[in-house]
């Protein structure tokens, strides 16, 4: 009886350590799209401020920015940005 005791205790701490490492892995993921996501806005946010004819660039950040769940703040921000584009403030570097 003893002998079974211990394996059904032996099993319900391996069965609570599983759960608690699945609940830390799924953090840690969690975690990894928000800080991914973040990268991509203030990567975004650097283009449209210092690089703003770069349209390829912008526009896929963008897109993959926006895949990911990004916010209605960037939305505003581009908007802008095209309108701008389209109206020619932006002029490219001569070298």
């Amino acid at each position: 009886m003893k002998y079974l005791a211990s394996i059904i205790a032996g099993i319900a701490k391996w069965w609570t350590y599983k759960s608690r490492f699945e609940k830390k892995i799924d953090l840690l993921i969690m975690e990894t799209k928000e800080n991914t996501k973040g990268l991509l806005r203030l990567r975004y946010l650097y283009f449209i401020e210092h690089r703003p004819t770069e349209v390829s660039i912008i526009c896929a950040i963008y897109d993959e920015y926006k895949k990911r769940g990004g916010n209605s703040e960037i939305d505003a921000i581009h908007a802008e940005w095209k309108k701008n584009v389209a109206k020619g403030k932006y002029k490219k570097a001569r070298k």
